[in-house]
């Protein structure tokens, strides 16, 4: 799958904080991908193949008619199921239980092929332990994984309230539409300033606001007047001095209008456990 690129000229520009990865949990957003472990499996599967799988338009479909049949719940088990980061393995996933490994057979299902289709890993880094091949990337054994295309996760975003009172009319399917390819180019940024391995308190508090809190996305739009453009510049993660005995970072971004003047809104978000949630929600950021 290739990665989206952002229709910016200059990239963003994401800082981090050096804390280490928290108690081995992973919130992570990539691609997935299914290979062969060894010669056999791969032998196997070609036992299972029947003349409608080999009637299909690709292998990926040939592969997911024959994982997806319930007899073949054995051949799917003994898959290498990799996960991958701006088209780097990374990860070597464990499902934990049958509801994971169907999550995975159902995310390898071809879709549409001009859709840019992503996938969200969320569970526990187990230690490492292999020598070669697959077995040396690091085991996440997954506790919940979730499926989405680029378009899916624009249209998902709701349109700011002022839309509202717009009336009906191609002025206003224009205005929506600038509005979504906004969204997806801001979408498209975060998603390059998430290049992450999503195991860093700082990764896994950014990865989940990317993807759950869409006032990151209207701020922009709202926060433009007529002859005045916001540009995103980038975002920060820094731990919270308020966290406490918890561990609460701080995301914050960072806006510039065509004057100059620049314009910084944070949000909270408690990565102390395996679930990430927010905490304070989106406001306008001054420097303590």
């Amino acid at each position: 799958m290739t990665a989206p690129t952002s229709a910016r000229k200059e990239p963003a520009v994401v800082q981090y904080s050096m804390l280490d990865g928290s108690f081995g949990h992973v919130y992570a957003i990539g691609q997935l991908l299914v290979t062969f472990p060894s010669r056999d499996v791969e032998k196997e599967y070609q036992q299972l193949l029947t003349p409608e799988d080999m009637s299909a338009p690709s292998e990926a479909q040939r592969l997911y008619n024959v994982l997806s049949r319930p007899e073949n719940v054995f051949l799917a088990r003994e898959m290498a199921w990799i996960f991958q980061i701006q088209n780097v393995a990374t990860y070597l996933l464990e499902p934990r239980s049958s509801v994971e490994l169907q999550a995975l057979i159902d995310a390898i299902k071809p879709d549409d092929p001009t859709q840019t289709e992503y996938d969200v890993i969320i569970g526990a880094q187990e230690p490492f332990v292999g020598a070669g091949g697959e077995g040396s990337l690091p085991l996440v054994r997954v506790n919940r994984l979730y499926h989405f295309t680029a378009k899916a996760f624009v249209d998902s975003v709701p349109l700011p309230q002022s839309f509202s009172q717009l009336p009906n009319g191609p002025s206003k399917d224009q205005t929506v539409a600038s509005f979504r390819a906004l969204v997806l180019n801001i979408f498209q940024d975060m998603l390059q300033l998430a290049d992450n391995t999503g195991d860093a308190d700082e990764h896994r508090a950014l990865n989940y606001v990317s993807l759950n809190y869409p006032d990151i996305y209207t701020v922009k739009w709202s926060a433009t007047n007529p002859g005045d453009s916001l540009a995103f510049q980038g975002v920060q993660v820094r731990p919270s001095p308020l966290g406490g005995g918890r561990r609460i970072m701080e995301v914050i971004f960072t806006y510039t209008n065509t004057a100059g003047v620049t314009s910084r809104y944070y949000t909270s978000v408690d990565v102390t456990g395996q679930f990430p949630f927010l905490v304070t929600k989106l406001q306008p950021y001054f420097e303590r």
